[in-house]
């Protein structure tokens, strides 16, 4: 009977414990700069449950709703979140300053675009202008210091003698005692100037002026042409502006590039609309090339009518431009979505620049990123055969091919161009000089035989070989360009175009990059320069290989319009943890 009691008086007591919760809760920590955190600390508020973030900074705890989950890690604030009666993947962000939040942040938050900063750039102090985008200073993770240009004295010779009363460690150099005007911005002995000169001494500071890297410092500026500066200094400048920036970079926005920013906001249908929409600009990548003049002009059309009207009057002046002509096939189909307009304007140049191959392989670039895949085949088959000695006119037509799922015809090109090669006297060299080719064909050739030799493949390249391949060309090869990759963890990779004189010879307007499968997350591609010796712009295309060489591969493409004047270096975002681009 008492046995009967005892297990009577537990049916009803037991429920009034507390029960382990079978909710999971999931998310992810980050610093300001969506850097993960490892080894954060998660505790429900008031138990002794709890867990820490793994390498990637992902989390798993078990939680009920109306529980508090407290985050805290070492050199950073806590952090307490309550949880909602809400399924979502949770997005901490640690600062150090101490915080208290009453909902989640969850992924689909979106922060600031680099146009919401630049709007605000004119009352906000804490912005900075770079040549990789805008800078906060609240939001920095590093130290930034930020000068107003107004308290920059009128005294010396530039204004480098005042803004040294701002960075206590800061030296000027000049003549005699060095070739140029010379900054550091770490503190040195004065003998070892003439070491540094011989690159044994201490790095020298750089200058972004107004979206400009150079090495010289901008003497021709004086305290009342700034609007600030900014001194950035150790892992603050080499994060941005890779190994240059050991020295330190001073940032520095003048006034008259600032009046002319502000000039492109508050119109129905402005500039910058065209330019976006022309462009394929994508989420947080900041590269803006520059707009042309007649597309100002076009920007502030009311009408179809009108717009035709002004692009007959003046297309007259731009009958040896083929950008102009393709720029306005974009504006018709973008901008009035005038598919006849837009496909008569490139029939035209076809037919006008039929012996101009950058102009040809561009056309056949708009046409594949307009799924005209037959068209674009047809414009390539006829550069290749115009210009059958470049190894990137095979490359063209291989892929085209591909893009038709036709993988004999796509094997074959590739077969055709070793034939060349060994004709011409220039042996193929599949993991050397023509490795791109070699690479290339693995990306687009499905065999269910052989996959590619990775080895060989990471050997030539260093052993940089993994999952994910980025592969770049363009459209017209006589140019000075030059990239950089940028890891989820800041480290960077650089290319700069080569004049090795085996490459010119075979005609690769190319590169690649393979990224580090062990650093998961969003990667970017920057540009570092471009320059034309005409000052003709350039189509870039940009090609994801997710899954690189397995039966599982995916392939996405974006073409961007590259110019000699160009505000950001953000290019595009890769997403290796989602596999796409751009987001």
């Amino acid at each position: 009977m008492k046995n009967i009691v005892l297990f009577l008086v537990l049916w009803v007591v037991w429920p009034l414990y507390p029960q382990a919760t079978d909710r999971m809760i999931t998310g992810r920590v980050t610093d300001v700069w969506e850097t993960p955190i490892a080894d954060v600390n998660i505790v429900v508020k008031g138990t002794e449950r709890g867990v820490q973030t793994n390498e990637e900074g992902k989390f798993s705890v078990n939680a009920d709703t109306g529980e508090v989950l407290v985050f805290s890690a070492v050199g950073y604030g806590n952090v307490e979140i309550e949880i909602l009666n809400i399924d979502e993947v949770f997005k901490i962000i640690l600062s150090p300053k101490t915080t208290k939040l009453k909902e989640v942040v969850i992924e689909q938050n979106k922060r600031k675009t680099q146009k919401d900063l630049m709007e605000e750039y004119p009352t906000n102090k804490n912005l900075i202008k770079t040549s990789f985008g805008m800078l906060d200073k609240e939001r920095s993770s590093t130290a930034l210091e930020i000068i107003d240009g107004d308290n920059l004295l009128a005294a010396g010779p530039d204004f480098l003698t005042s803004l040294k009363n701002y960075h206590f460690n800061m030296r000027v150099v000049r003549p005699p005692f060095a070739d140029d005007v010379t900054v550091y911005l770490r503190d040195f002995a004065y003998g070892s100037i003439s070491h540094d000169s011989l690159g044994f001494g201490k790095p020298k500071a750089i200058f972004d002026v107004d979206g400009f890297v150079q090495e010289t410092a901008p003497t021709y500026l004086s305290g009342a042409d700034i609007d600030r500066v900014a001194i950035l200094e150790r892992n603050a400048a080499v994060n941005r502006y890779g190994p240059r920036g050991v020295g330190g970079v001073i940032v520095i926005n003048t006034k008259g590039k600032n009046e002319m920013d502000e000039l492109g906001y508050g119109k129905k249908y402005s500039s910058s609309d065209v330019r976006n929409n022309m462009n394929k600009l994508f989420d947080e990548a900041n590269y803006v090339p520059a707009i042309p003049e007649y597309m100002e002009v076009f920007g502030a059309v009311s009408s179809e009518e009108k717009a035709m009207e002004l692009f007959q009057k003046i297309k007259g002046d731009h009958m040896e431009d083929s950008y102009f002509s393709m720029d306005m096939a974009y504006y018709f189909r973008e901008r009035w979505k005038d598919e006849k307009v837009a496909n008569t304007i490139l029939k035209e140049v076809h037919e006008r620049f039929s012996q101009n191959m950058p102009a040809l392989r561009g056309l056949a670039y708009r046409y594949a990123m307009l799924g005209k895949h037959d068209k674009a085949l047809e414009v390539f088959l006829e550069v290749l055969e115009k210009d059958p000695l470049s190894a990137q006119s095979y490359c063209d037509v291989a892929r085209a091919y591909a893009e038709r799922m036709n993988p004999k015809k796509t094997t074959k090109v590739y077969e055709d161009y070793q034939v060349l090669r060994t004709k011409e006297g220039i042996p193929f060299d599949a993991y050397g000089t023509d490795l791109f080719m070699t690479t290339d064909s693995y990306g687009y050739v499905p065999s269910n035989k052989t996959g590619p030799n990775l080895e060989k493949i990471s050997q030539a390249m260093g052993g940089e070989t993994s999952a994910t391949r980025i592969a770049l060309s363009w459209n017209n090869p006589d140019v000075t360009i030059g990239f950089q990759l940028e890891s989820p963890d800041s480290s960077f990779k650089t290319w700069e175009i080569k004049s090795h004189k085996d490459e010119m010879d075979r005609g690769y307007a190319s590169t690649q990059f393979f990224l580090n499968d062990a650093l998961e997350g969003e990667w970017l591609l920057n540009l570092l320069y471009y320059e034309s010796g005409d000052k003709a712009p350039t189509y870039l295309r940009i090609t994801s290989f997710f899954d690189y060489g397995l039966p599982t591969q995916r392939v996405e493409t974006r073409v961007l319009k590259l110019t000699q004047e160009y505000d950001g270096n953000g290019l595009v975002k890769i997403n290796t943890f989602t596999g796409g681009l751009g987001k």
